[in-house]
Protein backbone atom coordinates (compact mmCIF):
# COMPACT_ATOMS: atom_id res chain seq x y z
CA UNK A 1 0.00 0.00 0.00
CA UNK A 2 2.84 2.41 0.87
CA UNK A 3 4.48 1.76 -2.52
CA UNK A 4 1.22 2.48 -4.34
CA UNK A 5 0.81 5.76 -2.42
CA UNK A 6 4.39 6.79 -3.22
CA UNK A 7 3.91 6.01 -6.93
CA UNK A 8 0.61 7.89 -6.96
CA UNK A 9 2.17 10.92 -5.26
CA UNK A 10 5.17 10.88 -7.62
CA UNK A 11 2.96 10.64 -10.69
CA UNK A 12 0.81 13.54 -9.40
CA UNK A 13 3.91 15.68 -8.94
CA UNK A 14 5.26 14.82 -12.38
CA UNK A 15 1.97 15.40 -14.21
CA UNK A 16 1.02 18.66 -12.48
CA UNK A 17 4.45 20.20 -12.43
CA UNK A 18 4.27 20.67 -8.70
CA UNK A 19 7.60 20.19 -7.01
CA UNK A 20 8.79 21.01 -3.54
CA UNK A 21 9.88 24.62 -3.09
CA UNK A 22 13.43 23.56 -2.28
CA UNK A 23 13.74 21.99 -5.73
CA UNK A 24 13.46 25.37 -7.48
CA UNK A 25 16.79 27.13 -8.06
CA UNK A 26 17.27 30.39 -6.20
CA UNK A 27 17.66 33.35 -8.48
CA UNK A 28 19.45 36.55 -7.62
CA UNK A 29 17.60 39.79 -8.29
CA UNK A 30 18.62 41.60 -11.43
CA UNK A 31 20.79 44.74 -11.21
CA UNK A 32 17.71 46.78 -12.22
CA UNK A 33 15.67 45.39 -9.33
CA UNK A 34 18.50 46.13 -6.90
CA UNK A 35 18.90 49.68 -8.26
CA UNK A 36 15.16 50.33 -7.96
CA UNK A 37 15.11 49.05 -4.37
CA UNK A 38 18.09 51.27 -3.53
CA UNK A 39 16.36 54.30 -5.08
CA UNK A 40 13.16 53.60 -3.16
CA UNK A 41 15.04 53.20 0.11
CA UNK A 42 16.76 56.56 -0.43
CA UNK A 43 13.44 58.26 -1.25
CA UNK A 44 11.83 56.64 1.82
CA UNK A 45 14.65 57.84 4.09
CA UNK A 46 14.35 61.39 2.76
CA UNK A 47 10.56 61.24 3.07
CA UNK A 48 10.71 60.19 6.73
CA UNK A 49 13.34 62.86 7.45
CA UNK A 50 11.01 65.50 5.95
CA UNK A 51 8.11 64.30 8.10
CA UNK A 52 10.31 64.42 11.20
CA UNK A 53 11.29 68.02 10.38
CA UNK A 54 7.69 68.98 9.71
CA UNK A 55 8.44 69.66 6.03
CA UNK A 56 5.19 68.15 4.79
CA UNK A 57 5.10 70.34 1.67
CA UNK A 58 8.30 68.77 0.29
CA UNK A 59 7.35 65.33 1.62
CA UNK A 60 4.12 65.58 -0.36
CA UNK A 61 6.16 66.16 -3.54
CA UNK A 62 7.35 62.54 -3.23
CA UNK A 63 3.78 61.34 -3.84
CA UNK A 64 2.33 60.46 -7.22
CA UNK A 65 0.45 63.44 -8.68
CA UNK A 66 -2.90 61.63 -8.61
CA UNK A 67 -2.49 60.99 -4.88
CA UNK A 68 -1.36 64.58 -4.21
CA UNK A 69 -4.76 65.75 -5.49
CA UNK A 70 -6.36 64.13 -2.43
CA UNK A 71 -3.77 64.95 0.25
CA UNK A 72 -2.71 68.33 1.57
CA UNK A 73 0.46 69.18 3.49
CA UNK A 74 -1.87 69.77 6.45
CA UNK A 75 -3.48 66.31 6.25
CA UNK A 76 -0.07 64.65 5.89
CA UNK A 77 1.14 66.63 8.91
CA UNK A 78 -1.97 65.62 10.85
CA UNK A 79 -1.31 61.95 10.10
CA UNK A 80 2.29 62.32 11.34
CA UNK A 81 1.08 64.20 14.43
CA UNK A 82 -1.34 61.37 15.20
CA UNK A 83 1.57 58.93 15.08
CA UNK A 84 3.69 61.16 17.34
CA UNK A 85 0.79 61.54 19.79
CA UNK A 86 0.52 57.76 19.95
CA UNK A 87 4.24 56.92 20.10
CA UNK A 88 5.99 59.98 21.51
CA UNK A 89 8.74 61.89 19.72
CA UNK A 90 10.68 60.29 16.88
CA UNK A 91 14.12 59.07 17.95
CA UNK A 92 15.71 57.29 14.99
CA UNK A 93 15.37 55.01 12.00
CA UNK A 94 16.58 51.53 12.90
CA UNK A 95 16.40 49.77 9.53
CA UNK A 96 15.09 50.03 6.02
CA UNK A 97 14.27 47.28 3.54
CA UNK A 98 12.42 46.91 0.29
CA UNK A 99 10.10 44.19 -0.85
CA UNK A 100 8.70 44.78 -4.31
CA UNK A 101 6.83 48.08 -4.39
CA UNK A 102 6.90 48.41 -0.60
CA UNK A 103 9.69 49.90 1.47
CA UNK A 104 9.55 49.35 5.21
CA UNK A 105 11.25 51.92 7.41
CA UNK A 106 11.56 50.68 10.99
CA UNK A 107 11.64 53.56 13.46
CA UNK A 108 12.10 54.03 17.16
CA UNK A 109 9.93 56.49 19.02
CA UNK A 110 9.97 57.44 22.69
CA UNK A 111 7.19 54.97 23.53
CA UNK A 112 8.11 52.16 21.18
CA UNK A 113 8.81 51.03 17.67
CA UNK A 114 6.76 51.40 14.51
CA UNK A 115 7.24 50.15 10.99
CA UNK A 116 6.34 52.67 8.30
CA UNK A 117 5.12 51.01 5.11
CA UNK A 118 5.75 53.23 2.11
CA UNK A 119 4.21 51.97 -1.13
CA UNK A 120 5.67 53.05 -4.47
CA UNK A 121 4.42 52.93 -8.04
CA UNK A 122 6.65 51.88 -10.94
CA UNK A 123 7.86 55.48 -11.34
CA UNK A 124 9.18 55.47 -7.74
CA UNK A 125 6.49 57.87 -6.56
CA UNK A 126 4.75 57.23 -3.25
CA UNK A 127 1.18 55.99 -3.55
CA UNK A 128 0.58 54.86 0.03
CA UNK A 129 1.76 55.20 3.60
CA UNK A 130 0.77 53.18 6.65
CA UNK A 131 2.32 52.27 9.97
CA UNK A 132 1.99 49.41 12.40
CA UNK A 133 3.56 48.31 15.62
CA UNK A 134 6.06 45.51 14.85
CA UNK A 135 5.31 42.07 16.30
Amino acid sequence: MKNQLAVLLLSAILTTGVAPAYAAPLMSPSPQVIAQADAREKIAEEFVDMLVKGDTRNALERYDSTIRENITPQSLGDMWSDLINETGPFEKRTSIRSDGNMTIVSCEFEKGKRDLFIIFNDANKIVGLDYVQPQ
